[in-house]
């Protein structure tokens, strides 16, 4: 008898165990939302971005406020990467604007597609980049067939800080101006979409692979030892700490002119 009574109450505390367990207790945690950048606004026009299922962009439609143009882009992938922008045209037709292939996870080179008669589209230029121990250290630009400028990179703590311009004339080296970039310790238009979609969709700012939000450049042309050019950019964030509005003062320090330009964020939440 002590025996079954024995196993009896044990077998109630364990029922009263599961119970409690599967009713009491911390609920789980909400699933963490996953924001997708809508728009990007500006006061002449808009682009509007159209997503994939894993939350790559698929198209985006750029819209003129003022009227006079729209045009829309498609992305194509191969093994997980940006590998072109495909211009849809208005007669239904579709070409290439731009191209990118790598090397690994390296993004090495970017064709740009242009016309060269009436209905002939080819490569007129192309980019190349080098890296040294995984880090983006110069971009060559050439022209048809000709390199005719580079720049040269100098990057702290995931930033890039310093640009160097330089001409080539004659196949040599020559320095035109210097860059310096400063950052604030938030994330950037860039992080607003997975990948480095906002650096190919920007086309040769390369600030937008640093990992923080620029804040500040100044532009110092040789030989001169005063920059003359800043471009700072002032960051807003909502309630949810993303990228809602960027405010982009560029001063020309020579001659005295300043313009402004004002672009708003909008968020979706992804479904």
């Amino acid at each position: 008898m002590k025996s079954a009574l024995f196993g009896f109450l044990a077998m109630a505390c364990l029922l009263s165990a599961c119970s409690k367990n599967d009713n009491g207790g911390d609920p789980p945690p909400a699933p963490e939302k996953e924001w997708l950048l809508d728009h990007m606004l500006r006061e002449e026009d808009s682009v509007k971005f159209i997503y994939n299922t894993d939350g790559t962009v698929k198209q985006f439609d750029r819209y003129s406020t003022a009227g006079g143009w729209d045009d829309s882009t498609r992305l194509e992938y191969a093994g997980g990467k940006i590998s072109k922008f495909l211009l849809l045209n208005y007669d239904g037709s579709i070409r290439t604007d731009r191209a990118f292939a790598y090397s690994g996870e390296q993004l090495i080179r970017i064709d740009y597609y242009n016309f060269v008669s009436g209905t002939e589209v080819e490569i007129t230029d192309h980019d190349s980049l080098v890296y040294s121990e995984g880090r983006l250290t110069e971009c060559h630009r050439i022209n048809g067939t000709f390199r005719n400028s580079f720049s040269r990179y100098t990057w702290e703590t995931g930033d890039l800080v310093k640009e160097e311009i330089f001409s080539v004339i004659n196949d040599q080296p020559v320095p035109d101006a210097e860059i310096t970039y400063t950052y604030n310790d938030k994330p950037g238009p860039a992080q607003s979409i997975k990948g480095n979609f906002i650096f190919l969709f920007s086309q040769g700012d390369y600030t937008l692979l640093s990992a923080h939000a620029l804040v500040k450049a100044e532009t110092t042309y040789v030989p001169a030892e005063e920059p003359s050019l800043r471009r700072t950019v002032e960051h807003t964030y909502n309630a949810e700490a993303l990228l809602s509005k960027t405010i982009t003062t560029e001063e020309d320090l020579t001659a005295g002119e300043t313009t402004v330009e004002t672009i708003r964020y909008v968020f979706v939440e992804k479904e």
